[in-house]
């Protein structure tokens, strides 16, 4: 076999190996020791790390599948196949992990156990979407691998009450938060909720790095902070200096610029105490909006 396989000639080997996908480049260097030698060889781009800028990691009850342009999708259906793969990636800027129709945590424990700590500090945004049943635990374990983000995305249907500190402790350089928690029947018990405890959390890693914070965008979630937790928590923020990559960097995936101001949303979420009497115009159709500027003199701007 080894022997006819050698007789193509070399250029035409080298022509092939250069118009193939990726996928189909991983299969080629088991057919034999030459062409895995000849594939090993290539300076071609194919044959080094693929860099991209955004990755999709879905996660099925059988496989991962990675997807890196509209144009290549591939396939792991084990454990050590996902392990094979993703180490022919960098690490992307941005990370958007879907799980579908997932009904244990088998394929997340892949992710969580299968990727080095170094890919994963060097991902910046994350997107976490469609969980189905995966508990907040896992997906906590999941946040706690990527703790080097500045952007964090979670949509899904959580029937736990658990408290945002789980998710916040381990992000200290958080720039953008948005949680959108899809309620059944506006049950805001079961689900996520903002506590005095995650505000502590969010203000004491301002104070350690400088005020890095941009961004907050909570929908359908119970607010139970109390209020002068939350009038605390403005002003420490209005008061702590500006981290130098507000004014420098945007993340890809908002629709942001180069602001000091910080803006926190509450969008259709219920609060288990009322809102401020002087907090209340910025109270529009059940959507609390609060911009705190950089100064010592006024904390909250219309």
């Amino acid at each position: 076999m080894e022997k006819s396989i050698n007789a193509i000639p070399h250029v035409v080997i080298r022509e092939i190996f250069e118009t193939v996908d990726l996928k189909t480049l991983f299969k080629c260097r088991r057919v034999c020791h030459s062409w895995n030698n000849e594939i090993e060889s290539m300076k071609y781009k194919r044959t080094q790390k693929l860099n991209i800028e955004r990755m999709l990691l879905g996660i099925g009850d059988n496989h991962i599948s990675i997807e890196g342009t509209s144009k290549s999708c591939y396939y792991a259906h084990s454990f050590p196949k996902f392990i094979g793969m993703i180490r022919h990636f960098e690490s992307p800027n941005i990370l958007l992990l879907f799980v579908r129709n997932h009904q244990n945590g088998n394929m997340i424990d892949s992710i969580i156990n299968g990727l080095n700590i170094e890919w994963c500090e060097n991902v910046k945004e994350l997107e976490i979407g469609d969980l189905g049943n995966i508990s907040t635990d896992k997906i906590n374990q999941v946040i706690w691998k990527f703790s080097n983000i500045y952007y964090l995305n979670i949509s899904w249907k959580n029937q736990e009450s658990v408290s945002c500190s789980m998710f916040l402790r381990s992000l200290q350089k958080l720039r953008f938060l948005r949680i959108y928690q899809n309620l059944e029947n506006d049950n805001y018990s079961n689900g996520l909720f903002l506590d005095n405890e995650s505000l502590d959390i969010l203000i004491t890693h301002q104070i350690n790095n400088s005020r890095l914070l941009q961004h907050i965008e909570l929908w359908n979630m119970k607010i139970t902070f109390t209020n002068d937790e939350f009038m605390n928590f403005l002003t420490k923020l209005s008061t702590i200096p500006v981290h130098q990559d507000v004014l420098t960097t945007i993340p890809k995936c908002v629709n942001a610029q180069i602001d000091e101001i910080v803006y926190i949303s509450f969008l259709s979420c219920q609060f288990e105490n009322p809102i401020l009497t002087n907090l209340q115009h910025f109270c529009s159709e059940n959507v609390y909006s609060f911009r705190i500027a950089q100064t010592s003199f006024e904390i909250l701007i219309d």
